[in-house]
C-alpha cells in the first residue's frame, strides 16, 4: 500500500492488518488509545463529540491533552454516493490529500494540520479511507460567519466582515500563486477565527509549476457558484461582498481582471441554470420531506 507514498520526515508509515496508517511521529499514542477503530469513533456518540457541516458531519473528539481531533471519512457525491457511498477503488485519497496538505502548510498557507490518514482494505481494491486533522480552535466556516454577521452589522462587525473578506482575497490569490488548485472551492471550505483565515479539504486538488489563467478563473467561479447558492438560502452576501474579495484577490494584476470580468459575462447565463437546478432541488427536497411525514 505504502509503495507509492512518499516518505515524509514526521510522519510514520504502519501496517495494521488491513489498516494502512500515515501517522505524525508526536500523535503515535492516539493508536495506543485505540484509535484507529474510526468507524467507532465516528458512530460512539462520545461525551464532548461535536460534529462539523460539510457532504457529511465531521466528529470532533476531545484528545486527553486539551486538544481535538477532526475525523474525516471519504463518500462519493452525486449518483455514486447513492451506489458506492463510502467505498472507493484502487487509489489512496486520504494519503494524497495529507501529503498536499503538507506540502500547502510549508508554503506558509493558513490551513489545518494533518495528523493521520487511514487507508482501510475492505475487499480486492475496494477500501474506505480517513483523513485526522487537528481542529482549530473557535473557527467557523465562512457561511456561519457571514450568517452570525447578519444583514444589518454593527460598524465594529462591518470592520471585522471587511478586513475578513479581504484576507481571503490575500489567501487565495497567494494559493494559487503557489501553483495550488483547490477542487471544491467554497464557502465552508473556509475558516474564520478571529480576523485570520484558513482554507480547508484538499481532496483531488492538486500543485503544477504554475497555474493556467483558465484554472484560476474556474476556483473562482466555483467560489463564485458557492456564495450565489447559500445567498438564496438567506446567508447574507452583498455585491460589496463580492466586488472586496475581487479587488484583494486580483490586485496588481491588470490581466486577470479583465478575464475574470470577461468569464463573468458568461457565467450570468450559466448562472440561470444553476439556479434553476437549485430550485428544483430544494423542491424536492420539501416534497420528500412531506412525504415522509
Amino acid at each position: 500500500m505504502f509503495k507509492k507514498i512518499p516518505t515524509l520526515a514526521s510522519f510514520s508509515k504502519i501496517q495494521r492488518g488491513n489498516l494502512s496508517i500515515l501517522i505524525r511521529k508526536d500523535f503515535k499514542e492516539i493508536l495506543q488509545h485505540g484509535h484507529e477503530d474510526l468507524e467507532k469513533l465516528i458512530y460512539s456518540k462520545q461525551p464532548n463529540t461535536l460534529y462539523f457541516e460539510g457532504r457529511r458531519s465531521h466528529p470532533s473528539i476531545f484528545l486527553k491533552n486539551g486538544k481535538r481531533i477532526v475525523i474525516k471519512k471519504y463518500y462519493h457525491g452525486g449518483l455514486l454516493g447513492s451506489l458506492w457511498k463510502d467505498l472507493y477503488i484502487f487509489g489512496s485519497r486520504a494519503f494524497e490529500e495529507l501529503i498536499l496538505t503538507e506540502k500547502i502548510r510549508s508554503c506558509e498557507i493558513p490551513t489545518h494540520q494533518p495528523i493521520c490518514a487511514v487507508h482501510k482494505s475492505i475487499f480486492l481494491f475496494f477500501y474506505k479511507a480517513y483523513l485526522i486533522s487537528l481542529e482549530i480552535p473557535n473557527a467557523k466556516d465562512l457561511k456561519n460567519f457571514l450568517t452570525k454577521i447578519g444583514k444589518n452589522p454593527s460598524p465594529q462587525d462591518l470592520i471585522l466582515k471587511r478586513r475578513v473578506i479581504r484576507s481571503i482575497g490575500n489567501l487565495i490569490k497567494k494559493f494559487h500563486e503557489e501553483g495550488f488548485f483547490h477542487r471544491d472551492l467554497q464557502l465552508k471550505n473556509i475558516l474564520v477565527e478571529g480576523e485570520k483565515v484558513f482554507l480547508i479539504d484538499f481532496d483531488r486538488s492538486y500543485q503544477k509549476h504554475e497555474l493556467s489563467q483558465n484554472e484560476k478563473i474556474k476556483n473562482i467561479l466555483r467560489l463564485k457558484r458557492s456564495a450565489e447558492k447559500l445567498k438564496l438560502s438567506g446567508v447574507p452576501i452583498t455585491k460589496s461582498d463580492q466586488f472586496r474579495f475581487f479587488l484583494a484577490y486580483t490586485e496588481g494584476n491588470k490581466n486577470l481582471q479583465i478575464a475574470i470580468k470577461n468569464s463573468l459575462r458568461i457565467y450570468r447565463f450559466q448562472y440561470l441554470f444553476h439556479k434553476l437546478g437549485w430550485v428544483i432541488n430544494e423542491i424536492i427536497k420539501k416534497f420528500s420531506k412531506w412525504l415522509h411525514n
